[in-house]
């Protein structure tokens, strides 16, 4: 009885409906929001990841991140929101129609935040991940390698002819 009074009071708080809270969780009407597969971008394009929707079980997202696939099981909500979980990787993609979020539940931090689709990026961009720190220190070497050599003075010229 402890945990269900609980929910209601953080539902009522958080202004929830609290009839769902002391429902079974089978039992919350979860949203199905036609959502798209592809490249989504987040924190302002320092990061990508991919997701793919599973169309014949919307139960399911497979995650393309830093090279690796997860397939990620969908959690019931409170808030009917599609949330999707790996436990064993400690995954969660909290996917909303407005920007989503991949969590790390062992850290309990984001991995990557305010995630939105990027409408007409091609999916083969994943297949190689480039780090921002990489692309800096490339721009830095190609800066460094175009900067002219400095001339000679007249009497620097004399001395080496010497």
């Amino acid at each position: 009885m402890r945990g269900k009074t609980m929910r209601w009071l953080l539902a009522t708080v958080m202004g929830v409906s609290w009839a769902g809270v002391w429902a079974d969780e089978g039992a919350l009407p979860q949203l199905d929001l036609d959502l798209p597969s592809g490249v989504y971008r987040c924190e302002e394009g320092r990061k990508q990841l991919g997701v793919e929707r599973v169309r014949y079980d919307s139960d399911q997202v497979v995650v393309r991140w830093e090279g690796k696939r997860y397939t990620l099981a969908r959690d019931v909500s409170f808030s009917g929101l599609p949330r999707y979980e790996d436990r064993q990787n400690g995954l969660l993609w909290v996917d909303l129609p407005w920007k989503s979020v991949l969590l790390n539940t062992k850290t309990e931090r984001p991995m990557a935040a305010d995630c939105v689709y990027a409408q007409g990026v091609d999916p083969s961009v994943l297949d190689a991940p480039v780090k921002v720190a990489d692309v800096k220190t490339k721009k830095k070497a190609v800066a460094r390698s175009s900067k002219p050599e400095p001339q000679k003075t007249a009497s620097a010229v004399a001395a080496s002819s010497n």
